[in-house]
């Protein structure tokens, strides 16, 4: 014989003492998450006259973040940037922040389908 067995909401606890089961909203949670770690979709791109140019752009957080986070970026498509080629973050407040591209030659730059990850865990 040959059964299924689903288990939902399970809690493990330390100790031979349950405390109750409190159902909290998922939207809730998800607020409670954001204070921690928020991944961002940016796409920056602009045409630079010349080599130099830089394009900002605010990123305002879904959520007030616990403390001022970490950002790391990851992409896939960047073109003709200056900055050691990656996206540049500053600024950053628990709330907030900017990034910012510039360019390493005349003619379009971007990065596009970039993922900010920020992290305020301590």
């Amino acid at each position: 014989t040959t059964f299924d067995v689903s288990v939902h909401e399970l809690r493990i606890e330390r100790g031979s003492i349950r405390t109750p089961f409190q159902a909290v909203p998922l939207s809730l949670k998800r607020a409670y998450i954001d204070r921690y770690i928020q991944v961002l979709s940016m796409h920056l791109g602009g045409n630079a006259a010349s080599a130099g140019a830089y394009l900002y752009q605010s990123i305002p957080f879904k959520a007030h973040m616990r403390r001022i986070p970490t950002a790391t970026w990851s992409g896939s498509t960047r073109s003709n940037l200056g900055s050691g080629g990656v996206p540049v973050v500053t600024y950053m407040k628990n709330f907030g922040g900017c990034a910012y591209i510039s360019s390493a030659a005349a003619g379009a730059f971007y990065a596009l389908d970039e993922y900010l990850k920020l992290d305020a865990r301590l």
